[in-house]
């Protein structure tokens, strides 16, 4: 992040560079110091958290900032498989990882194109509550969850 910051960011031009006036490559490389700093708040707090916390804070911390929330889809669905006992925490780490991730799409409107951010704020506020909501049902909740059939595409 040092070297993109202070080495990199300095020498890109300050200008479109496309004949459309779309590429400005300081405001692109801005963008990309940005979601590095927003990963590395994400992996600091789930270093600093422990990893052995459980699935809800992997699912706030590190995928909701960090890694992919495909990876985290595939590695519940591993768990589950092996221990359908976790199910609840399992659905609660991946709703967490949404509830992130609309929060990280509203810091990254708000610094990227700050024009858009009032037509954004209030379906991303929306869904991450209800995701937040849902997740702590699931948290709280002592219902087991429902055995679904599984199709034989994804055993």
């Amino acid at each position: 992040m040092l070297i993109a910051t202070f080495v990199v960011l300095p020498v890109l031009p300050n200008r479109a560079i496309d004949p459309w006036g779309a590429v400005n490559p300081y405001r692109v490389w801005i963008l990309v110091i940005l979601i590095s700093g927003l990963s590395l708040v994400g992996y600091v707090a789930a270093r600093w958290l422990g990893e052995g916390r459980g699935m809800v804070v992997t699912g706030c911390g590190r995928t909701g900032l960090v890694d992919r929330r495909d990876a985290l889809f595939a590695k519940t669905s591993r768990e589950e498989r092996l221990d359908p006992s976790k199910a609840q925490s399992l659905a609660a780490g991946l709703l967490l990882s949404w509830t992130v991730m609309f929060v990280r799409i509203l810091v990254l409107v708000a610094v990227a194109y700050r024009a858009l951010l009032e037509a954004v704020v209030a379906p991303m506020v929306a869904m991450g509550l209800a995701s937040a909501v849902v997740a702590a049902w699931r948290i709280t909740s002592r219902v087991a969850p429902r055995r679904t059939t599984r199709l034989k595409a994804f055993r």
